[in-house]
């Protein structure tokens, strides 16, 4: 084992290990108290029944040590397997077991006693194969009961049969050569500190003295900072304010390019360890200082560390592109990305970044010298230890299977994700960094990471942090902002291994362990109220305020994926009021309110619920105070009877924002036959007349956009060669797409109701930088032929290219070649023809 310091070691190094085999454990039911322990000696006498088995080998090499060890599974508070052990040798014996499991359960491992010796304990649960739980304990002489204790994990309630198994390995240290203890963290503090400066109101400097004040109260030794942005010198003394233990904090600005201005220094770090050397600034692969830097650290031994910041590129996003994935699949709706096009959102800038990193500043800043190495940052990126087969049946995965390229290749380079090592279950922990502030979204989003290389580091425990210090919650801060960012907070403690007492020294000690809360992995979208939905196309919406193609009638349409929106440029102030008609009185049992599952900002979290017969009279039916999370919420109206219900929202997530995916009514019983309602007049403007066509109407038309499916769930738009997102929208407000790499192209197909002539029209985002040549080609009914257009000509409204045959169905397309300069994709739109029928 390599020692970092600098003095010879004097390391004494005991290991064993202990593994515990629980096979075949069934689900729960009562179980009666566990059997005796048994020594090594004893025989097993087991064969094919339940059974424990304890397995205990030591290492080749290894000193040995007599033990004994007293290895216990315990489950609902009663033990249930229990085996006594010694460290020298093989052994193995097997408990036998009733049939049934209670839950939940631990496991204890109580280790002997030695003077002036420290024990290193981890126990590893693992579930088939998968870690499920994992610990790392050392025992002092401040501990004399010697015992260490998993969390708590389930084996009750499973519909087979689990194999379980329990790996333990013991190390006795020297007291005096433990190592030094560290406790890290890192943060994103957005837009240093001072929130979202358009909807912060006002607010920001009191966020920023909020966020100092709790980086003090944690106390970290090393401190990474992602979006500095100004706010380092605040940082510095915040850490330095009431200090009584002879440690002083040091500032070290990463990001420092020429000529930036003062506010753009993202990347800092901050420690009270010496500060032996800064690393120079290193442009090049995608990768400045502004994204990758650090320092090399020296340790109370003699040794040193290498800490680095860093922060990888937001484009294409990641989280969002799961997070849809998994609302579709949750929901039974029609898939847009496949997994392999969501993890390819990694490869635009990401990969490469990883890629220079690894291969290059790292051996360049560190020297290979075998010394430990620290990470932490914002990846923007997601990690396949989130998403892998064990958590794709866990709430807000969707099943979903994602090989995340970035974390995998700092995982290939030797580094551990240290919250992931700390809890290896992600259904039951999924650390979601993203958004604490406004709301997180349904899938996990743990997109900030910890990590460590080097044979002399120990992670213990890890947490993130998600809410303001209690003395400042309840505050109109709090109320907007429930944390100081739109990242969590993340902190894990390590033991750098060499000359020290480890987490016998005193600052180790004063501290609050580490530690997140589980949640229920097997949790399910809350069921649809009692009632009969009122179907969408007898519901009409207005509202106080709304944005640009976020029309209040986006939240009656029955699609999730379309939402009402409050007006952002300009933002009105706090309340709004959207109101839904239900076009003839009904009798209620419930209101359905879906925020929107692809951003948090604008969730409703107070509002008053009113009902009205006639639209004038309104009468309170319900306060509500609802939640920041993506699922949805129901009212209860048992006994309303109404024709309008009006939500008049007086708190929203982020800001003075309301927003709303769907208000789905729910009523007793029928009420009659639906009344006749004519569909909401569009104000958007249509395509130009066409000589002898009838007027322009949505209802006739086929509309293929880059998110149209057909009713197979066959996408409408699909891509060939390299397309990237764009921030620009499209003609209903939706994202577009471009290229400029020569022959990419991208297709439109309707699914056409019926054999006839159409009318094709393209709409081409406004934006100067575009060809002035684009090359369709229409593929219908009839030979294919070729139309070249300058998008200058009709850019943000329809241009009409032709007419043509299209039979019923999927078999004809229109079809986008680039070819020089900048193409850019939105909709195609198929308008029928109809033709006089006289002769």
């Amino acid at each position: 084992m390599h020692v970092a310091h600098s003095q010879p070691s004097k390391l004494r190094y005991t290991l064993g290990i202990l593994t515990v085999t629980m096979a075949t454990l069934a689900s729960s039911s009562a179980l009666a108290y566990g059997p005796e322990a048994r020594s090594n000696e004893q025989p097993s006498g087991a064969s094919d029944e339940r059974s424990v088995t304890f397995t205990l080998a030591a290492p080749p090499h290894a000193e040995g040590e007599d033990g004994p060890v007293l290895a216990t599974v315990v489950c609902d508070g009663q033990i249930v397997a229990s085996a006594e052990l010694t460290l020298s040798g093989n052994a193995r014996v097997t408990v036998p077991l009733d049939e049934h499991i209670p839950g939940p359960c631990r496991v204890d491992a109580d280790v002997p006693v030695r003077d002036a010796s420290t024990h290193e304990v981890t126990m590893t649960v693992r579930e088939d194969g998968d870690p499920i739980e994992r610990t790392r304990q050392y025992t002092g002489d401040s501990d004399p009961s010697r015992r260490v204790s998993t969390s708590e994990f389930n084996v009750a309630g499973r519909a087979e049969p689990v194999d379980l198994a329990v790996d333990i390995t013991l190390g006795r240290l020297a007291a005096d050569e433990v190592g030094t203890a560290l406790r890290v963290m890192t943060f994103n503090i957005w837009q240093g500190g001072t929130l979202d400066p358009t909807h912060g109101a006002g607010m920001g400097e009191q966020n920023l003295d909020e966020l100092v004040e709790f980086v003090r109260r944690e106390d970290p030794d090393v401190l990474f900072v992602v979006e500095t942005y100004g706010a380092g010198q605040r940082i510095e003394d915040g850490l330095n304010r009431d200090r009584d233990d002879g440690r002083e904090f040091t500032g070290v600005q990463i990001t420092r390019e020429p000529g930036q201005d003062p506010d753009r220094d993202n990347l800092w770090m901050f420690t009270w360890l010496p500060v032996e050397e800064i690393y120079d600034r290193i442009s090049g692969g995608g990768v400045s200082s502004f994204h990758f830097g650090g320092a090399r650290l020296g340790l109370p031994d003699g040794g040193h560390v290498h800490a680095f910041s860093a922060w990888l590129h937001h484009q294409d996003s990641a989280r969002a592109h799961a997070n849809r994935a998994a609302v579709e699949e949750t929901l039974d709706l029609c898939r847009y990305h496949s997994p392999e096009e969501i993890v390819a959102t990694d490869e635009r800038n990401r990969t490469r970044m990883a890629m220079t990193v690894l291969e290059d500043r790292l051996d360049t800043y560190t020297g290979n010298d075998g010394a430990p190495v620290i990470i932490g940052g914002d990846f923007n990126t997601l990690s396949h230890l989130d998403w892998n087969e064990q958590s794709a049946d866990a709430f807000g995965h969707g099943g979903l299977v994602l090989d995340w390229p970035v974390t995998r290749m700092f995982a290939d380079a030797g580094f551990t994700d240290t919250y992931r090592w700390a809890y290896p279950d992600a259904g039951r922990y999924p650390g979601s960094t993203m958004d604490p502030a406004r709301g997180e979204l349904f899938a996990p989003g743990r997109i900030d990471y910890i990590l460590t290389r080097g044979d002399d580091v120990r992670v213990l425990d890890s947490a993130t942090r998600t809410e303001r210090l209690p003395g400042q919650q309840g505050s109109a801060l709090d109320d907007r902002f429930a944390f100081y960012s739109d990242h969590a907070a993340v902190m894990t403690d390590l033991v750098i291994r060499g000359g020290g007492p480890g987490t016998e020294s005193d600052r180790y000690r004063e501290r609050v362990p580490l530690a997140d809360e589980p949640v229920n992995p097997d949790a399910t979208w809350p069921d649809e109220p009692e009632g009969i939905r009122v179907p969408a196309g007898e519901l009409t919406a207005v509202a106080s305020t709304e944005d640009e193609f976020r029309e209040a009638g986006n939240a009656v349409d029955g699609d999730i994926r379309s939402y009402w929106h409050s007006s952002t440029s300009p933002v009105e102030e706090l309340p709004h009021q959207i109101t839904v008609d239900m076009q003839r009185v009904r009798h209620l049992s419930a209101l359905r309110y879906q925020p929107r599952f692809n951003s948090a900002p604008g969730t409703i979290l107070r509002a008053t619920l009113q009902a009205s017969r006639d639209g004038s009279d309104y009468t309170d039916v319900a306060e509500v105070d609802w939640d920041r999370t993506r699922l949805p919420k129901d009212v209860d109206l048992d006994g309303v009877s109404a024709r309008y219900l009006r939500l008049t929202i007086e708190r929203g997530s982020g800001g003075d924002l309301s927003s709303a995916a769907q208000l789905i009514p729910y009523e007793t019983r029928s009420t009659g036959p639906p009344a006749e309602v004519p569909g909401p007049p569009s104000d958007e403007p249509g395509p130009p007349e066409v000589p002898g066509a009838p007027p322009f109407t949505d209802s006739q038309d086929v509309v293929v956009t880059t998110q149209t499916f057909h009713s197979d769930c066959a996408r409408g738009y699909t891509e060939a060669g390299t397309w990237h997102p764009s921030s620009l929208l499209g003609h209903d407000g939706s994202y577009t797409r471009y290229s400029n790499v020569p022959d990419s192209t991208a297709t439109w197909t309707p699914e056409i109701p019926r054999d006839g002539e159409y009318d094709v029209f393209v709409w081409w985002p406004d934006h100067p930088t575009a060809t002035n040549s684009a090359t369709y080609t229409v593929d219908g009914a009839g030979p294919a032929e070729d139309v070249t257009t300058d998008p200058a000509d009709g850019m943000g409204e329809w241009q009409l290219l032709g007419r043509w045959p299209f039979e019923a169905g999927t078999s004809g397309d229109v079809t986008l070649t680039v070819g020089s300069g900048y193409h850019r994709t939105d909709a195609v739109r198929f308008r029928p023809v109809q033709h006089d029928p006289r002769p």
